[in-house]
């Protein structure tokens, strides 16, 4: 995706999953990376000039998972 003639920056590719993931100019990611019995599980998460609420937002649904 191209914005202002900028494009995205590509931080990983998985070739055999065809998963990816791309940081969009002027976007703020967090990624949370966890073990979950040997299994790593990624959340990640990406906004476009994120206002604290919706970093509050995003820190909720996080906070509700619950892996058991």
């Amino acid at each position: 995706m191209a914005e202002d003639g900028v494009l995205g920056l590509q931080l990983w590719y998985n070739a055999p999953a065809d998963k990816y993931f791309v940081l969009l100019p002027r976007g703020t990611a967090s990624i949370y990376i966890l073990d979950v019995d040997g299994d790593r599980q990624v959340f990640l998460t990406q906004q476009l000039s994120p206002t604290p609420e919706d970093r509050a937002e995003v820190q909720t649904v996080l906070d509700s998972i619950r892996i058991g």
